[in-house]
């Protein structure tokens, strides 16, 4: 039979595989409007959030704030370009097409980021005019994909015909 008990600070090797085959889960917001999502933003977090959520609309005034997976994503006709969501230690900023991320390493180095993501715990730490950066460069890759998918799209849809099967003679 299992026994289970409490890791202890000399159960450090236990805790770790505890970690590993649980790993914490995002925090996020079963919520249905962007209003909501916000209400729930714990106000230690919110100045970040609306920073971001006000450096988006500057970049792109099109896009329109949605929820999905949990997070405040913002969209335009093209697709998600950016998501914000407030986790337990930090607000993740999530940036699409993870080029422009790719692109800025040497510019965001002391940035507390993954291939998609930029993580803040406080507002003096944002550094505005780079994420600004970033924000716009994000766009520009998007819209110079657009053409690039449209041909792609029409290219593909082109109906070739099928060989002709062969007759053969029959038994």
């Amino acid at each position: 039979m299992l026994e289970y008990r409490n890791a202890t600070e000399s159960d450090s090797g236990v805790q770790n595989l505890l970690d590993i085959i649980f790993p914490i889960l995002p925090m996020q917001r079963f919520v249905d409007t962007p209003a909501e999502y916000l209400a729930l933003v714990p106000a230690e977090q919110l100045p970040l959030v609306e920073h971001f959520q006000k450096l988006i609309v500057q970049v792109a005034p099109r896009a329109e704030a949605k929820i999905g997976y949990g997070m405040l994503i913002f969209a335009d006709p093209t697709g998600d370009l950016f998501a914000l969501a407030a986790q337990k230690h930090y607000v993740g900023l999530y940036v699409s097409p993870t080029e422009a991320l790719e692109m800025m390493t040497a510019e965001l180095a002391d940035v507390d980021h993954g291939k998609c993501c930029l993580r803040f715990k406080r507002l003096d730490q944002v550094p505005t005019a780079t994420i600004k950066k970033l924000l716009k460069l994000a766009l520009s890759l998007r819209e110079e994909a657009k053409p690039k998918e449209a041909a792609t799209k029409k290219a593909g849809s082109r109906k070739t015909k099928a060989p002709a099967k062969r007759k053969t003679k029959g038994k």
